[in-house]
């Protein structure tokens, strides 16, 4: 397993971008609202960003994804030479578009599978994961196995997969959108461990299905967002003023 750290670039020219050569065949992508390229749009949901201005500095608009222009993910896409990567409730996300990869990430999603519930519906993590094994691999398998491209090792399904990418960026909304809004602001003690370990064995659970795969560059990133903010705006005015 080869781990990267990466630094985004986000005021990288599009010109530059264009130039960039394709380092990875496809990149798949897992995460939250700050890589959800708009899987929440038809959603009976709060969570969801397909309206302005989210999407006015986009090159295509309003998409539903919760920034002005390109999410991270967006962003490691460019550096890495591949196009915007399709959102999987997109009706076009189907044939060789699966190729370029498909983005899972859902807004108020997370590891736990009740994290983000008050808002609506979403994706949560099990569910991303269990799309990208018993929906998407499968159309990829097929695609490619019966493709009119000569077979070879080299651009064999299995040589497809050991060399894209997996870009997981979850866990933020866990914390607020989770624990916090059920039990509150811990102002004077610390989170309970039981849920951190609830935490981490779902999410090590979620991530086995590596073992099948044999996916070589992996990008894990636990985000936290804008949650050290969430968390000084709602502490009282007395203790706030001592930070």
């Amino acid at each position: 397993m080869v781990v990267f750290h990466v630094i985004i670039l986000v005021g990288m020219p599009s010109s530059t971008l264009s130039s960039m050569q394709q380092q990875v065949p496809a990149m798949f992508v897992f995460g939250d609202s700050l890589s959800d390229p708009g899987n929440n749009n038809n959603y009976k949901t709060l969570a969801k960003a397909n309206t302005v201005p989210n999407g006015i500095d986009f090159p295509y608009g309003v998409t539903g994804r919760f920034c002005n222009g390109a999410t991270i993910a967006d962003h490691l896409g460019y550096l890495l030479g591949i196009e915007l990567i399709p959102a999987c409730n997109d009706p076009r996300t189907t044939g060789s578009t699966l190729l370029r990869g498909v983005n899972f990430a859902s807004s108020s999603g997370g590891i736990l599978n009740d994290t983000g519930a008050k808002f609506g519906q979403n994706i949560p993590m099990s569910k991303q994961v269990e799309l990208f094994g018993e929906k998407i691999l499968p159309e990829l398998k097929s695609l490619m196995e019966n493709s009119n491209v000569e077979e070879s090792a080299a651009n064999s399904f299995e040589h497809f997969v050991a060399k894209s990418l997996i870009f997981s960026s979850i866990g933020n909304d866990d914390l607020i959108n989770n624990y916090l809004s059920r039990f509150g602001n811990p102002l004077n003690k610390p989170i309970p461990p039981h849920f951190w370990d609830s935490v981490i064995i779902a999410y090590s659970n979620q991530l086995k299905f590596r073992r099948t795969t044999e996916f070589d560059p992996i990008v894990y990133s636990f985000d936290h967002g804008p949650g050290p903010v969430f968390l000084y705006i709602n502490l009282p005015q007395g203790v706030r003023g001592h930070l």
